[in-house]
């Protein structure tokens, strides 16, 4: 067998065996090539070199002039293979390849060795933000938002343009807390309260030293912002961070994926992530194979207040290839002395023909028909014949498990209904807010822009259900026709969203209207866990316990706001003094109980959001107030100078960013 067909370990014996010691001569006839680029002691050709690059050719290939030798190393395994008809050559390769080895291994040995102790030395260093030294104008809710995608995500190449993130690889959670109401006198500089935001943008010593009393000082920067808005409007600063405009490329791309895709209801239907975040009533059927999952829900539905009085469609026939049914409801309520109650309930099947409305009688006494809304009258309930139960065995005989429910928050309906179901398209889910989440599209703006249809408009007649069910009816079937893109808001995507998809972050986030922790670790699964709260301290113990299972944190602390009376339109007075010096006092202390039981490497972003809103806010509500539309029109360029001054009010804020130690 010719040598060169040989695996290197038999072709070291074999030649070893046929051939003796090493020939000197040409092993210096290979080292004087002038491919040959190797650390070996031949003469006064002494070379140093640890890259493959440095001991082969462009071709990858050692080759001697003066013989027939071709010699491939293969770049990670530093194996060698050779062709060669020369005895003295291969013998020369041999020891060229253990001489090799070992330099490769003592190279290897020490670089390891470096490059572990630079890495711990890395790891131990503190992250820590550093302002770029152009930084001379306010912070945009765009900024905030960047610097937390680029803390968590380390793949992320695009820092923020105002600073630098020292050692970003080190922090490991991030808690982002807005907080309305916040107001220059907050701030303290050497003692001193501030007197305006605009001192932290004049004055960069005040960005690093100014701080409230829950922060150290060294590690903290105060900076003045902007919240989101113009001239005349100041927009929503939490749904400014929480959606990330996608790029052009990801919009194309998106858009072409779902206008490929033929729709199907099936595409539509809720799963448990969306019914979890939209507190559906949970199903069993939705745990699919998961007899863990079902007997949680199962255990859950039990806890429920007034859980006998709950019943949950079924499955009537094991039919394997049963066809469901797709059908669409809507309820109206009244209020009663015991809360919301059902008083009417319409359901249309999939052509859009009534199939079942009827009027309910409450178990309470009606203390407000809601008439405006509900389309309900005094004179109409006097010809109410059905009990909610009668209602309940009515839906149990025509719905089967396997059939699909539409309908606009259904979760509202199901809820006064007392009823569960596991196949459930929400148009309210399906068709997206224009603003993007946590808002909610409107059925009657729905029906207006896709449908070109107007509902809901008679505010002496209410609302018809029999109308609302068929509209939803309507909105299905347009996205059957035309594609699932329709209806999407296809230009952002929620940061949470965006953090799981680059980098797997779990988030936690915090809706006063939100699930109740127990319901929402339903899917422990899920990466995002949306839950509800009863004031800032509960937001606060509620980010402590699961420090271990999230690493982005965001919720909104009120309770300066409500102090300072900044939800109310009226311009009022300041605030009751005491009440503001007692709400400001709780949020240090619960502020400082966060930063007191956090892990080292742990951001935390606090920003206002907004300034003092209240004349905005007064001035808005007046201009609204008039429903002529040329006269709202007029009253609005009347007072445009004073609405101007009144906006920059209110968009004044400031963000506060501490890393602790």
């Amino acid at each position: 067998m010719p040598p060169g067909s040989h695996s290197i370990d038999n072709l070291i014996t074999d030649t070893s065996n046929r051939y003796g010691d090493l020939k000197n001569d040409s092993f210096k006839k290979l080292s004087e090539s002038s491919d040959l680029n190797i650390g070996l002691a031949v003469g006064k050709r002494r070379r140093r070199s640890s890259n493959y690059q440095d001991i082969v050719n462009k071709n990858g290939i050692f080759s001697s002039a003066s013989s027939t030798t071709t010699i491939t190393i293969h770049p990670e395994t530093k194996k060698v293979k050779l062709t060669s008809n020369t005895p003295e050559d291969i013998e020369a390769v041999i020891e060229y390849e253990e001489h090799f080895a070992d330099s490769l291994d003592a190279s290897s040995t020490t670089t390891t060795t470096a490059s572990t102790k630079k890495l711990k030395r890395k790891h131990l260093k503190p992250p820590k933000i550093v302002l770029d030294p152009n930084y001379s104008k306010s912070l945009t809710i765009k900024d905030i938002r960047d610097l937390v995608i680029y803390s968590l995500d380390k793949n992320e190449k695009n820092r923020p343009v105002w600073c630098k993130v020292e050692n970003r690889m080190n922090i490991e959670k991030v808690i982002v807390l807005q907080i309305p109401g916040v107001q220059p006198k907050d701030l303290r500089y050497k003692g001193t309260a501030l007197k305006s935001f605009e001192e932290l943008l004049n004055d960069k010593n005040k960005i690093l030293k100014t701080s409230e009393t829950f922060f150290d000082n060294d590690n903290t920067l105060t900076l003045s912002s902007k919240a989101p808005g113009n001239a005349s409007f100041v927009f929503s600063a939490y749904s400014a961070f929480t959606n990330v405009p996608l790029t052009k490329q990801k919009q194309a791309n998106l858009m072409k994926k779902l206008s490929k895709k033929t729709a199907t209801l099936k595409d539509m239907l809720l799963d448990l992530d969306d019914m979890i975040e939209l507190q559906y009533p949970i199903h069993p059927a939705i745990a699919g194979n998961s007899s863990e999952l079902a007997a949680r829900i199962n255990d859950l539905n039990m806890q429920l207040p007034e859980n006998n009085f709950w019943v949950q469609t079924y499955a009537k026939n094991d039919f394997k290839n049963y066809i469901p049914i797709a059908y669409a409801l809507d309820c109206e309520m009244c209020l009663t002395q015991n809360g919301h109650e059902l008083t009417r309930i319409s359901v249309v099947n999939f052509d859009g023909v009534l199939i079942y409305d009827k009027l309910v009688r409450p178990k309470n006494e009606i203390i407000d028909y809601l008439t405006r809304f509900s389309g309900i009258t005094e004179e109409m309930m006097q010809n109410a014949d059905h009990s909610l139960e009668q209602v309940q065995e009515d839906l149990l005989n025509l719905f089967d498990s396997r059939d699909i429910l539409i309908g606009h928050s259904l979760q509202s309906d199901f809820k006064v209904i007392k009823i569960r179901h596991p196949n459930i398209i929400d148009t309210a889910h399906i068709y997206e807010h224009v603003k993007g989440p946590p808002f909610k599209p409107a059925l009657k703006k729905l029906s207006s822009v896709f449908l070109g249809k107007e509902i809901q408009n008679d505010d002496i007649a209410g609302h018809d259900p029999s109308i609302d069910a068929r509209t939803c009816v309507e909105l299905v079937t347009l996205k059957l026709i035309k594609g699932l893109q329709i209806g999407l808001n296809l230009n952002s995507e929620t940061i949470f969203k965006k953090l799981e998809d680059s980098s797997n972050v779990r988030s936690l986030i915090f809706n006063k209207f939100g699930p109740d922790e127990s319901f929402a670790d339903l899917n422990k699964e899920s990466n995002l866990k949306c839950i509800s709260f009863k004031d800032d301290s509960d937001i606060i113990e509620k980010i402590l316990k699961n420090l271990d299972d999230c690493s982005l944190f965001v919720g909104k602390l009120n309770s300066l706001e409500s102090a300072r009376y900044f939800t109310n339109k009226s311009t009022g007075s300041a605030g009751n003094s005491l009440k503001e010096e007692q709400a400001v006092k709780n949020l240090n202390s619960i502020l400082k109980k966060l930063t007191d039981n956090i892990s080292k490497n742990t951001m935390i972003v606090l920003f206002s959001g907004s300034g003092d809103s209240r004349l905005y806010k007064k001035i808005t509500a007046e201009t609204n107030a008039i429903h002529i539309p040329e006269k709202r029109r007029l009253e609005t360029l009347r007072r445009r100078d004073e609405l101007k001054q009144a906006v920059e009010q209110a968009r004044d804020s400031i963000v506060t960013i501490y890393i602790k130690k």
